[in-house]
């Protein structure tokens, strides 16, 4: 068995051995910005998707020189097919929105796709830092 199928394979029971703990969030996926300057979802609802969703508290991070505080991190084992509007970075964009259970979204601070699966272009798996500060949706 190739890796990369093997890699598929292990997200893929990882994903069942820990659907107990899975929570379900939506995903607004950011295509444009309104001439008010406000960001335009699609669909405008969001996705359902299910996520490990943890709490951090005040763990903080160093990206690009600049500290942050992460308060949640949101793991997604299933795949996220592509939204498909140009400019995007596929499957999740920094400019996208994550809803968590109790209805707080907060800035994206990172996304990490870690290795992506060569045949179809998408990473096995999806981690989002959620900056402090969320807003209740």
């Amino acid at each position: 068995m190739a890796l990369d199928q093997t890699l598929k394979k292990a997200v893929a029971s990882a994903s069942k051995a820990t659907k107990a703990i899975q929570c379900e969030v939506m995903h607004f996926a950011y295509v444009s910005q309104s001439l008010k300057g406000d960001k335009v979802f699609d669909p405008p609802g969001g996705t359902k998707r299910r996520a490990i969703v943890s709490q951090n508290l005040n763990m903080s991070r160093v990206i690009d020189g600049v500290p942050v505080v992460v308060a949640h991190t949101v793991l997604f084992l299933d795949p996220i097919p592509p939204q498909g509007t140009d400019g995007r970075d596929e499957p999740f964009d920094g400019r996208d929105e994550v809803m968590l259970p109790n209805g707080v979204t907060g800035s994206i601070v990172f996304v990490s796709g870690g290795v992506v699966d060569p045949k179809d272009k998408r990473p096995y798996l999806v981690e989002v830092w959620m900056g402090q500060g969320g807003k209740q949706r």
